[in-house]
């Protein structure tokens, strides 16, 4: 059985529970970056975090195979986060993705869903909400 299949297990606040999928986040405020990889470790995701896109494209040009799932937030110095989930799916089409924003308009929905982006979630993001939505990313055929 696959990671993918097994991660229907809840936790014992009735979340969904990932089996240890490796997630790519990123933010460029440091200590956002941390508090959702701590998160989703909370959840039983291996999260790595970059407060770059362009650190966390290169590790993902690096070994983007290991990677099962980005977070990443859309307003950040450099590349956006919509421009590194096109930049990321052009490498790996069937990556999925979650924008995370403070600021979420009709522009930034129309541009994650126009670079493949499965969902888009305001700032804070509740830790319920963050686990029905990766245990949706990730669910096989998800």
């Amino acid at each position: 059985m696959t990671r993918r299949a097994k991660q229907r297990s809840i936790d014992g606040g009735g979340h969904p529970k990932g089996t240890g999928q490796q997630v790519l986040v990123v933010d460029d405020e440091v200590a956002l970056a941390r508090l959702m990889q701590e998160n989703l470790r909370d959840l039983g995701y291996q999260a790595e975090a970059f407060s770059s896109g362009a650190a966390a494209l290169e590790a993902f040009r690096q070994g983007g195979q290991q990677y099962e799932a980005v977070v990443t937030d859309d307003r950040m110095s450099g590349l956006s986060g919509t421009e590194l989930v096109r930049e990321m799916r052009s490498i790996r089409t069937e990556l999925p993705a979650l924008i995370v924003s403070g600021h979420v308009s009709a522009d930034l929905l129309t541009r994650a869903r126009e670079v493949g982006a499965a969902e888009v979630l305001k700032k804070p993001v509740a830790l319920a909400e963050l686990a029905r939505v990766m245990e949706r990313l990730l669910r096989p055929g998800g």
